[in-house]
């Protein structure tokens, strides 16, 4: 799923959820990658932030999280989502932009 910068922070509850169903989410600025989400690795060590504070300052929760992954949670609960970088080799078809 591919959605805008806008688009995720007006419903940042609605992917987490999806995410947590196991689809990844391309977020775009100005109609380039900036970030994934995207279910977490088994084990995989990440720095924490509520869902909260992350949509509050979106812009900087997603540019932080390119340089090492963030896993969201929700009252101390970690959440089925990590926002990550958006792999290298990723190419976006027109379908999905």
């Amino acid at each position: 799923m591919v959605v805008t910068v806008r688009t995720l922070r007006r419903q940042m509850a609605d992917f987490a959820e999806s995410v947590a169903r196991g689809e990844s989410v391309i977020v775009l600025r100005h109609g380039r990658p900036l970030a994934m989400l995207r279910p977490p690795f088994p084990s995989e060590r990440c720095r924490t932030q509520s869902i909260t504070s992350f949509r509050d300052d979106l812009r900087r929760g997603l540019l932080s999280a390119r340089r090492r992954p963030l896993r969201l949670t929700w009252r101390d609960e970690p959440l089925e989502v990590v926002v990550c970088a958006v792999p290298r080799d990723l190419v976006l078809t027109e379908d999905e932009s």
